[in-house]
């Protein structure tokens, strides 16, 4: 629920983008994960600043991921290379459709009036099944936890990552993750929204990858398949 004072107290907020300390987890090091960044066949995409591919108003859509890494939203490192925030044969396109939203000089997307409603689209790449962790770091009002959705999926596993109190205005600035883990789809849409007005997203990463067999089941896997085939040439 908003805590703002109204008027340009929480314009202000929303101009003001969260300075505290990097909270975002790497799939690399994170207990979900168990891949890097780059690895063929895996996604990765990060926003830390938003743009407006249609300024006229209406809905906002960025579909440009940060070219720089950050601290808070990482990055891949190519060989040789520069380190970007963009990986994987996918598009990556964030759209905000409430029509009351506005990009800030601090490359926020905020709302004064009404409640921010945003998707995220990409493309998994036909392995399956598959994970996909969003990350999103908002201030001032938080997300409603019912509408954050993939393809009209719930997550599997959601965590408070950070809370920082935003001094002189109310409300907190909010780091979450979301994990789901699917068995198919390959055009997706995460779907996330406040419950009113005064959300200010300020950063937001999508990392997503196939699911590994476990290496148990495919030593088990392929000792029954070792089995099947003597049996079959003691039968001929």
């Amino acid at each position: 629920m908003s805590r703002f004072a109204p008027g340009l107290t929480a314009l202000a907020l929303a101009l003001t983008a969260g300075n505290a300390a990097a909270a975002f987890q790497d799939p690399a090091t994170a207990a979900w994960g168990g891949w890097t960044r780059g690895t063929p066949g895996t996604l990765y995409a990060g926003w830390n600043f938003f743009s407006d591919e249609t300024p006229r108003g209406g809905v906002i859509v960025d579909s440009t991921p940060d070219v720089a890494a950050n601290s808070l939203i990482g990055g891949v490192t190519t060989p040789g290379g520069p380190t970007f925030t963009q990986f994987g044969d996918s598009t990556f396109r964030v759209t905000e459709t409430s029509g009351g939203s506005f990009v800030t000089g601090g490359g926020n997307i905020y709302s004064v009036v009404l409640a921010n409603r945003f998707t995220l689209e990409f493309q998994n790449n036909g392995a399956l099944p598959f994970q996909v962790a969003l990350q999103t770091r908002t201030l001032g009002t938080e997300l409603d936890p019912a509408s954050i959705l993939l393809n009209g999926v719930a997550p599997d596993h959601r965590q408070e990552l950070s809370r920082l109190a935003l001094s002189g205005f109310g409300g907190d600035q909010i780091d979450n993750l979301f994990v789901w883990r699917l068995a198919a789809g390959r055009d997706l849409t995460l779907a996330f929204a406040a419950p009113a007005s005064h959300l200010s997203l300020d950063a937001l990463t999508l990392d997503a990858a196939p699911v590994p067999v476990p290496a148990a089941v495919w030593l088990l896997g392929s000792a029954l398949s070792a089995m099947t085939f003597a049996a079959r040439r003691r039968e001929i």
